[in-house]
């Protein structure tokens, strides 16, 4: 497998009802999962082509841990790019300082969330999830960019506190997510039942 993409795919095709994520906002299936994912990384792509921007390039989820930030995560995957969370109740100073880092184009967020972003130092763009809706389309245009990934791609940059208080981004590529999952499932007997 070259990235984790490969799971969701599979396990929408196989279980596409079976529940996927439950939050406190209620749960979503594995073939919504997939469906609403695939619409992120088309808005992502669309933003790009627009800009005449390259794939792997960092994305910014600034949400509260929900269903949507894990949708969210995986629309970045299936457009070929990364991501990185941002805690919205990070302070302002630590989050313009990962902006700074990472020097994000795009930022996937809600509107509501979004008056609270503008105030920091991002002059780029805006997936707000509550104005997309999946269509046919997404698979055809996500196809290209997610068929190009490889195991060592980055998948994800975590910043930590860092010792000297600036924040410091920890990158994990899909390949390391796939042995963490690969050895959960083997060490705890994980099956489609659990």
């Amino acid at each position: 497998m070259n990235s984790i993409l490969g799971w969701l795919d599979g396990t929408a095709r196989k279980m596409p009802q079976k529940t996927a994520i439950i939050d406190e906002q209620g749960s979503i299936d594995y073939a919504g999962y997939r469906s609403l994912s695939l619409c992120i990384a088309s808005k992502i792509l669309e933003i790009r082509r627009s800009h005449g921007s390259a794939l792997k390039l960092p994305v910014v989820v600034y949400l509260e841990k929900s269903k949507e930030a894990l949708v969210s995560f995986m629309g970045v995957a299936y457009s070929g790019g990364f991501y990185s969370p941002i805690d919205v109740d990070m302070p302002t100073s630590r989050i313009n300082k990962i902006l700074e880092t990472l020097k994000p184009q795009i930022v996937i967020t809600t509107g509501k969330l979004k008056s609270a972003f503008e105030k920091l130092d991002f002059s780029g763009e805006y997936i707000l999830l509550e104005q997309l809706s999946p269509s046919s389309e997404d698979e055809k245009a996500v196809s290209g960019a997610s068929s190009r990934i490889i195991d060592t791609d980055l998948l994800y940059v975590l910043f930590t506190s860092g010792s000297t208080g600036v924040p410091k981004g920890v990158s994990i590529s899909h390949r390391s997510v796939e042995n963490y999952i690969n050895w959960v499932t083997d060490s705890f007997s994980l099956s489609s039942d659990d």
